[in-house]
């Protein structure tokens, strides 16, 4: 995070880090609402706009993902994995698992793998 490179007090630094998050599950809710249905898949926001949604996603991605390091209640992480989960899953329509994007996020799928092999997928459904 760039703010904490900075060497900037904690509270400037705890407070970017909320607003990062509230802005990542914002984007999340937008992804949400925007989901295609199945007859769309050729058609579908997320093809039509991919050059421009692509920077959003992972930024949003890496935001939650600083929010497991924080730790916190379960419900709150659960709500975090299942938008990280969903927010994935929208990368993975717009480009190949090998593509630049998904690259840049590749730690947020490590870290959704170790969490469902240590406390199982039970977070909230897409």
């Amino acid at each position: 995070m760039r703010v904490e490179q900075q060497d900037l007090p904690h509270v400037v630094t705890a407070e970017s880090q909320r607003r990062a998050t509230a802005a990542a599950f914002k984007i999340s809710s937008a992804v949400r609402l925007n989901w295609p249905l199945p007859e769309q898949s050729e058609r579908d926001i997320f093809t039509l706009q991919a050059i421009f949604i692509t920077w959003p996603l992972t930024m949003a991605m890496n935001a939650l993902s600083r929010e497991l390091v924080s730790g916190g209640n379960r419900e709150a992480i659960d709500g975090v994995m299942a938008s990280l989960r969903l927010l994935l899953a929208a990368l993975d329509r717009i480009e190949e698992a090998s593509g630049y994007w998904h690259r840049c996020v590749a730690h947020v799928e490590t870290k959704l793998q170790d969490w469902d092999a240590k406390n199982g997928f039970d977070s909230v459904a897409l």
